[in-house]
């Protein structure tokens, strides 16, 4: 007699014909790890230094226009407030009994470990790209989720801090891997890093979308004071 196997719903992402992980689960092995990996189980990799760059350019260039010194203060002002933030809290929570969920904690010393390898100026930089980035391809994104795990990717990125390794008998040698978080872990570094340079961030955005659109209204403007022009 053949022993009757657990039951395991289908996949719930669209088009997977897979079962889920198990009874209890919704989605299966592929697309559970995806979830985890990129914040939303459709999306198969993620954004890459290549495809990022024409945006760095974009918001140099555009902060170039500016006072340099100002946006330099500006962007040193807000990293510092997340370091203080992430410090403090660690402070309170490290001197207590109960210190609280380990994913938060986990989250907390990721960004302190991040803040202090990298320029407030670059740091700043990369976060408006990535948001210019969604601002004119939004459709990459399927979710905020999905595009605040990339978010915190690139800003871990800027560092060995995101970098893990491993030895590889194969090929004798060290392998150095991406070094994954926790999803919670990734949600709360992604909420402050929204929080506090939201307002920055909706600036450079309004600014790159007025200069795309400058030279289509000064051609427009131009052609309608031409066509009043008799022959």
């Amino acid at each position: 007699m053949t022993p009757l196997r657990p039951y395991r719903p289908p996949c719930v992402v669209g088009g997977c014909t897979s079962l889920a992980r198990s009874g209890f689960g919704r989605m299966c092995e592929t697309h559970r790890k995806r979830a985890r990996r990129y914040g939303d189980p459709r999306l198969r990799r993620c954004l890459t230094k290549a495809e990022l760059k024409p945006y760095l350019r974009e918001v140099r260039r555009l902060l170039r226009r500016g006072n340099r010194e100002k946006v330099e203060t500006v962007l040193v002002r807000l990293q510092q407030r997340v370091a203080d933030v992430a410090r403090d809290e660690l402070a309170e929570r490290r001197s207590s009994m109960f210190p609280g969920q380990s994913w938060l904690l986990n989250a907390l010393e990721e960004i302190e470990r991040v803040v202090a390898d990298v320029s407030p100026g670059e740091s700043g930089v990369l976060i408006a790209a990535c948001f210019l980035a969604r601002s004119r391809d939004p459709h990459r994104w399927p979710t905020d989720r999905a595009f605040t795990f990339d978010l915190v990717r690139a800003w871990r990125k800027q560092t060995d801090v995101a970098s893990a390794s491993y030895w590889c008998s194969t090929r004798q040698r060290a392998i150095k891997t991406h070094r994954e978080l926790r999803p919670a872990t990734t949600t709360a570094i992604a909420e402050m890093l929204v929080e506090t340079y939201k307002t920055f961030v909706a600036r450079i955005t309004r600014a790159a979308d007025y200069v795309q659109q400058e030279p289509v209204e000064t051609k427009t403007l131009l052609a309608e004071g031409l066509s009043h022009i008799p022959e």
